[in-house]
């Protein structure tokens, strides 16, 4: 299990800031038929606070992490001046909240189990939104919370407001750190009895460790192991749910 970890969170990768700086950009090229050198923090924080998604992430991450919030807003407000278009900031502002992520994601190994599971939630939650989509389920899986289209993003929005777990779960863990051994063996085997328990088989098993969006069934076989992840209650069942988290968030 323990090889394949690294590409399974890869595929797992939900970028809360992303979308909060997707979510905002959008706003801006709306609003501001072409921002200019003129654009000011000011202007960002009222575009920020005009988006209800975007205000309830950027207020969490003031809260847990306000000199980031400064610094995001001031990278923001550079981005937007010096974009070539509305893509080119987009990928530029998907690279600041990148560099903020990957900068406390570590710390989720030591968070308290309860917001790790939290973190998880949130995650398969923002799956199972598109269950009924099986492409758009495993484009999300694939490439994550970023490769959904504007159409049909309206559907995570509401989830979107509780991504200030994320940013608390990453608080907690860096500064009231909780003493943990890393992940073993044995707990990823304890992981896979409780998936095969479930009603996971060895194919969706396999699929979770190499999967391929064009396969219809990655989309419950994922669902299927988040929730496992999520729920297991055996002895240290903790530490693989730390290092996926941590894993997937700072990918």
């Amino acid at each position: 299990m323990k090889k394949h970890l690294g590409k399974l969170v890869g595929l797992l990768l939900f970028t809360a800031v992303f979308i909060f700086a997707r979510l905002t950009m959008d706003k801006i090229f709306n609003e501001f038929s072409s921002p200019s050198s003129s654009f000011s923090e000011a202007d960002a924080e009222k575009v920020i606070e005009g988006t209800p998604t975007s205000a309830a992430m950027y207020h969490a991450l003031q809260e847990y992490y306000p000199d980031e919030a400064g610094y995001f807003r001031s990278q923001f407000v550079e981005t937007i001046k010096t974009s070539r278009n509305q893509e080119s900031a987009n990928a530029d502002g998907f690279k600041i909240g990148a560099e903020i992520r990957r900068r406390h994601a570590p710390h989720l190994r030591k968070a308290p189990d309860k917001s790790l599971q939290e973190v998880l939630q949130l995650q398969t939650q923002i799956i199972a939104m598109f269950e009924d989509d099986t492409a758009m389920c495993n484009r999300v899986i694939m490439f994550g919370a970023g490769s959904i289209p504007k159409d049909k993003r309206q559907r995570i929005e509401g989830v979107l407001d509780s991504t200030g777990v994320i940013f608390r779960a990453m608080h907690e863990g860096e500064y009231s750190p909780v003493q943990r051994e890393p992940v073993t063996e044995n707990d990823w085997r304890q992981v896979i009895a409780e998936f095969s328990t479930a009603g996971g088989t060895e194919t969706e098993l396999a699929l979770v460790m190499e999967p391929d969006v064009e396969n219809a069934q990655l989309c419950n076989a994922m669902l299927r192991f988040l929730r496992v992840l999520t729920d297991a209650d055996f002895p240290g069942a903790d530490r693989p749910r730390a290092e996926i988290a941590a894993a997937m968030l700072e990918s």
